[in-house]
Formats: structure tokens, sequence, C-alpha cells
């Protein structure tokens, strides 16, 4: 039965993502009822920040991974607790494509979840592919089956909107149309239905520790768009504090020089700040967070 037009917006949470330039970028920070896209070349730690995303977002409620990577299941829960999560961690059916969707499906649609992350499109493959020959044609098929999950997410978040779900997809290099060119799996549904997209490309790799820089391509939510950056540690996951310094650093609020130095005085080699970070030492990072928020 129709209703009359509600001119109240549907209300939904903003959470902080605890990275000061993304939040920024975002209009304050990330909007639940929400589906993201989270894609770059490989090695840009778009797994590690969706992991991150899931569990700032979820905190005490259940997450549910679809995990077609075979990605370390010991840094999965480490990234995610890292960020706040401490709610159950599930891992979806991955026999399939069909199976993977449906779990996400019900997932979605299930108050009990805060966050939903599908890894990734790429490697995800529908039972037609797996149970075919390889010489059978299945073109259209995986498009359809993401169109389908689009829907189905669209339908859930609405009723569980204190959710957030999210695709990790992956660039691929398109040959003949010469340098640059790009595209990533799974059709258009994938980018036409998702609220917020988020491009992603490593800008330092350290056996250590890493830093990726982000764009935001897409908002629906509004904000300033534009670029973000973030520092992850090996086997740990991103590390606000360290991604502070890297921020201070990024925006010109540190002086310039060799080692870091904030309002005059030097905390070192940023590869101690790595090593204080690792080994949970969070009050030598405060200047820095403070410094950002005084922005």
């Amino acid at each position: 039965m129709s209703e009359p037009l509600n001119k109240e917006k549907e209300s939904f949470s903003v959470v902080s993502s605890g990275i000061f330039t993304l939040d920024r970028a975002l209009n304050g920070g990330l909007p639940t009822r929400s589906i993201y896209e989270i894609y770059g070349y490989t090695n840009s730690c778009k797994s590690t920040l969706g992991y991150h995303l899931a569990g700032r977002v979820a905190l005490s409620k259940c997450t549910l991974i679809a995990d077609f990577e075979h990605f370390d299941p010991n840094y999965l829960e480490s990234a995610i607790r890292n960020a706040g999560g401490s709610g159950p961690i599930e891992m979806a059916d991955t026999t399939d494509g069909e199976s993977a969707v449906g779990d996400i499906r019900d997932s979605l649609m299930d108050t009990t979840f805060g966050a939903v992350m599908l890894d990734s499109v790429g490697a995800l493959i529908p039972k037609a592919e797996l149970e075919g020959k390889v010489t059978d044609a299945n073109m259209g098929v995986k498009p359809r089956l993401m169109s389908k999950m689009m829907r189905y997410a669209l339908y859930g978040l609405k009723r569980n909107n204190e959710c957030v779900f999210l695709i990790i997809n992956h660039l691929h290099p398109i040959m003949s149309l010469g340098s640059g060119a790009a595209s990533t799996s799974g059709g258009v549904a994938i980018h036409n239905n998702s609220h917020v997209r988020l491009k992603l490309k490593a800008f330092e790799k350290e056996e250590e520790y890493r830093i990726t820089e982000g764009k935001v391509d897409k908002c629906r939510y509004g904000g300033e768009g534009g670029t973000f950056r973030f520092a992850s540690i090996t086997g740990l996951g991103i590390h606000l504090g360290l991604t502070a310094v890297i921020e201070c650093q990024w925006m010109g609020l540190v002086d310039e020089g060799k080692t870091v130095k904030l309002d005059g005085k030097s905390y070192g080699y940023l590869k101690k700040l790595v090593t204080e970070a690792a080994s949970g030492n969070e009050e030598i990072f405060q200047p820095f967070k403070d410094k950002l928020h005084a922005v």
C-alpha cells in the first residue's frame, strides 16, 4: 500500500574512521546504511582498509567476511580488533559465488550484523563456471550475479540502517587501450549502486609498514572528496597513531628534516615511531592527533 510523502530523511549514523583526512573527505566520517567499494591495484591495502572500516562500524556487533582471497585469518582478526571491533567474526560460505551472495544477503538483513565484506569481486566465481567445462561460454553470468547482490544490499540496508557493506575490487590494466587504462570486475552495478567509492594506491612500502594514499571517487552524502592517507603495520593493521604522523607530514604540520619534529620537539626517525607503534606505545602519538584536530 502506498504512503504519503515523508519529507524527513531516513536516519543513519556517521562513524569516525579515526583517519582524520578520510573523515574530512567524507564530510565527517563513515555513513552507515551504505555500500562502499574499495578498489585499486594489488598491494594497496584494500583488504586492510576494509577490515579497519568494518571494525570501526560494527564494534560489538557481528562482522561477516566473504573471503575468496584466502587471506591470513590472524591478520584479518588483528586488523578488525585493532580498529575497535569486539563482536563475533563470521565467515561466509565460499563454495561458490551464489552461496556467498546468499550469506551476504541474509547478514545484511540481520540487525545483529554491523558490517559485511566481500573480498573480492574478482575472486568470486559463479557455480556455472566452477561446474562447467573450461570451453563453456558463461559471459554475463558474473555481472548478473553482482547485479543481484547489489539489489539485495540496497534492500537489506534499508532495514539494517546501522550496517555497512564493504566490497573489495581490483583494478585490471586494459593493455589494448594504452597506458593508464584500467577496469574493475563485476560490471557497472557495483559502481552505480555504491554510495561511497574509495580508490587506493600504494605510496610507500617497507617491510615493517606501508603508507597508502586514497581518493574519494564518489560520496552520495556530499563532502570535500579529495585524497587521504593512512599507515598500516605488518601483522597489525591500520595504526591510527602512526597514521596521524603521516597525515601531519603530508599536511605540512611538522618541521621538515630527516627526523620527525613537531613544534620543535624531535621524535626520531619514522622507523622509530613504527617500532613504538608496534610495541603498543600510544602516548607518543597523542601530540600528532591533537595537532590534526586543532586544524
